[in-house]
């Protein structure tokens, strides 16, 4: 429940912060109408044309990048299906070293241990 309330709090800072870049919406503040000496009111002025305006051209660019990255996807499938499977390496023996770690029997008899 504490992850829901955390993406909506980030969802809603995310949304304000791009608001206020975009001018979406301008605060204002201006003195208290009622005649109090230590109150201030704050005015939203809302843009609605520039708001589904930019919205509009997100989803246009958004979709164009949906469009280019299934072009490069299936550039891609084409590539991979044309060309031959690899074929698999043969499974290793592990009861038996490999031969470049083996000496030849003439090397290993000349070898004595100190005592």
């Amino acid at each position: 429940m504490r992850n829901i309330f955390a993406l909506v709090g980030l969802t809603t800072i995310a949304f304000v912060g791009l608001g206020w870049y975009l001018d979406w919406y301008r605060l204002s503040r201006q003195p208290a109408s009622t005649g109090a000496t230590n109150t201030t009111s704050f005015k939203v002025d809302l843009n609605p044309s520039k708001i589904t305006e930019d919205l509009k051209r997100g989803i246009e660019r958004g979709g164009e990048i949906v469009e280019h990255l299934s072009k490069d996807s299936g550039t891609n499938q084409q590539t991979t299906t044309n060309t031959e499977a690899p074929k698999p390496e043969p499974t290793p023996n592990w009861l038996t070293p490999p031969a470049t770690l083996t000496q030849p029997q003439s090397q290993a008899s000349n070898i004595s241990i100190p005592r």
